[in-house]
């Protein structure tokens, strides 16, 4: 059985559901499950890693949704939290590879490369301090 389908299973029947903790998602719950890892031991089980999943469950499509974390510490609520930075880091990195001419540089010597590199952080930053400003 996969990750997913266990941990479905683990969450519907140990039934602790929470309100999602995204306000325009009334209709949907979520649920921490710890420990996961005990279900897919390797061989040197010393050296395996700690999983807990955060399962969503979707009242009005009757569907689940499962995401997973390695830090052990985080509620079912910051998993939530984190993964809905997603998209905008994933937008980020879209405008740093695209519109920033990371792609397109040639240059092989050092000093260019880091040169570039810091001017195009610079850049960022202030692109970043004016997105925050009312104009922006």
């Amino acid at each position: 059985m996969d990750i997913y389908k266990q941990a479905v299973e683990i969450a519907k029947e140990e039934g602790k559901w929470h309100k999602h903790p995204t306000k325009s998602r009334k209709k949907q719950e979520i649920q921490l499950i710890k420990a996961v890892e005990r279900f897919w031991q390797s061989d040197k089980p010393d050296e395996d890693i700690k999983i807990n999943v955060c399962v969503v469950y979707d009242k009005k499509k009757k569907e689940y949704f499962v995401f997973l974390t390695t830090d052990t510490d985080k509620t079912a609520k910051q998993i939530i939290k984190t993964y809905e930075l997603r998209p905008e880091i994933e937008e980020d990195y879209r405008q740093i590879k695209v519109f920033w001419e990371l792609e397109d540089f040639k240059s092989i010597k050092y000093n260019f490369i880091v040169f570039h590199i810091v001017m195009l952080l610079i850049e960022y930053m202030y692109f970043q301090l004016y997105k925050n400003t009312e104009e922006g």
